[in-house]
C-alpha cells in the first residue's frame, strides 16, 4: 500500500500480531471527528472483502 499510495500525511504501520488482517483503519484519538467517522462507517458497512 505504501509503495503505490504514498502520502506524506499518512503513516503505514505493519501489524504482525494478526495474520488475517491485511489493512486496517486507525486514527489518532486527538483527531477524532465526523470527517473520520464517516469513511470508517462506510468501510464497516461494506464488511470484510476477500481479494
Amino acid at each position: 500500500m505504501a509503495r503505490y499510495h504514498a502520502r506524506p500525511d499518512i503513516v503505514y504501520v505493519p501489524i504482525h500480531d494478526w495474520p488475517g488482517l491485511r489493512w486496517g483503519l486507525v486514527w489518532r484519538s486527538d483527531a477524532d471527528n465526523e470527517m473520520v467517522h464517516a469513511p470508517a462507517a462506510v468501510v464497516r458497512d461494506l464488511g470484510v472483502s476477500r481479494w
